[in-house]
């Protein structure tokens, strides 16, 4: 499971910017009132409600449909309730498959950039993805997508799709350890002194965004980047089942780990999604 360094992204909105001062204007208590109201997180829906809100099904999207641009913040809190076992996993898939796609979109932006406009590229991005300052070539190997095959099929994995504590507790879809005893996260149940936390993130697309950044910058991945980019060269596409095999070092399962994940994609049928889009 892999050590991240990933970036949050702080997605909440500040209701109260757009509130008018009739009246000769607000004091600086309702000011303070009103802040204090959008700083506190909503508690997450419920499955049917979420769902409702998506407007679209896996059906849909497995046969070219666009995703529509619907992002949730936090799990909904019923989602482990849901009875039938393939329900709750389409749910999963269907609340999640946007937020990856967006980021994967985040991605094929900043590709378009570096590859048209390269001088124009800042030095900090450079040093976000660990590559020498002008290395044009080596940061386009980093900046690429991940297949959502590929991210669903791990997330399924490792939050027990969607249901683990850490998936509730610290919207954590992927494993992501954070280490040193000052370190914020959610501490493994059953181990003792454990030297590791699980990362704690604000929203659930904080954790994909991290994801993502562990596997295209972290030195235990560097098999699946040069895997990738021979894939471009050649002019493949990519898919989860042409790089899960790169995946041995996640997890100290290893091959079994790799077999698991090519097993969750095929059963769930995760490949149809690898050339999903979202609805502009």
């Amino acid at each position: 499971m892999g050590a991240i360094r990933g970036m949050s992204d702080n997605n909440h909105r500040r209701a109260w910017w757009g509130i008018g001062l009739a009246g000769g204007g607000l004091t600086v208590l309702t000011l303070v009132v009103l802040l204090a109201v959008a700083l506190v997180p909503r508690a997450p829906e419920t499955v049917e409600a979420v769902l409702a809100r998506t407007g679209y099904d896996l059906t849909a999207a497995r046969g070219g449909t666009p995703v529509p641009a619907v992002f949730i913040a936090h799990l909904p809190r019923d989602l482990a309730e849901v009875g039938q076992p393939e329900a709750r996993k389409d749910a999963f898939l269907q609340l999640l498959l946007p937020l990856v796609l967006r980021e994967n979109g985040r991605l094929r932006g900043l590709r378009d950039r570096i590859r048209n406009r390269p001088a124009a590229i800042r030095a900090a991005v450079f040093e976000r993805y660990g590559v020498a300052a002008g290395d044009s070539q080596t940061l386009l190997r980093r900046v690429d997508v991940i297949p959502p095959s590929l991210a669903l099929a791990q997330a399924a994995i490792e939050s027990g799709w969607g249901t683990s504590r850490f998936a509730r507790e610290a919207n954590n879809l992927f494993g992501q350890r954070i280490y040193g005893r000052a370190a914020k996260g959610v501490a493994p149940a059953g181990v003792d002194k454990a030297p590791f936390k699980l990362r704690a993130f604000g929203d659930i697309g904080a954790s994909v965004r991290a994801y993502m950044h562990n596997i295209n910058t972290h030195p235990a991945y560097a098999d699946l980047r040069r895997a990738r980019a021979a894939l471009r060269l050649r002019g493949g596409q990519l898919t989860g089942s042409a790089l899960a095999h790169a995946l041995t070092r996640y997890s100290e399962r290893k091959a079994a780990y790799v077999q698991q994940v090519r097993q969750i994609m095929r059963q769930n049928r995760l490949l149809e999604f690898d050339t999903a889009r979202l609805r502009s």
